[in-house]
């Protein structure tokens, strides 16, 4: 049986899972301000706490079972940070210059984008890090 706080770990790292499951799901349909991986940051420090409060006062937590499922979302995760770079060509951020959208790295402009690249930018990086 487990502590209260070996639960609260459990399900906060369930919770914590299913927030960036649908946050990475809806960066494909529509605009995802990254303010919002402030919400699975919180939980996912809770769960390390918890994690180290479970180990250093052995308190009593399930281990995870099978390690496939979280080195597959690892792996899920440097792909997608793979195919967000190469789309957007090394970019760290969009801004104007000259009246047009570009795509820019330390204040450089890359390339001219549209203005749909330009509106969409921010949701590929919270893809990159909801992955």
């Amino acid at each position: 049986m487990r502590s209260g706080l070996g639960q609260f770990q459990h399900y906060a790292s369930v919770v914590t899972l299913a927030v960036c499951g649908f946050m990475h799901l809806f960066t494909f349909t529509r605009n995802v301000d990254p303010l919002w991986l402030g919400l699975p940051f919180v939980l996912m420090f809770a769960v390390v706490i918890c994690g180290v409060l479970v180990k250093n006062f052995g308190i009593q937590g399930k281990a995870p079972s099978n390690p496939w499922f979280g080195i597959t979302l690892f792996v899920y995760a440097i792909a997608t940070f793979i195919y967000v770079y190469k789309v957007t060509d090394g970019a760290s951020s969009v801004g104007m210059a000259n009246g047009q959208y570009v795509s820019m790295y330390k204040s450089h402009a890359i390339r001219t984008i549209t203005q749909q690249e330009y509106l969409y930018f921010p949701s590929l990086w919270t893809r990159v890090m909801s992955a």
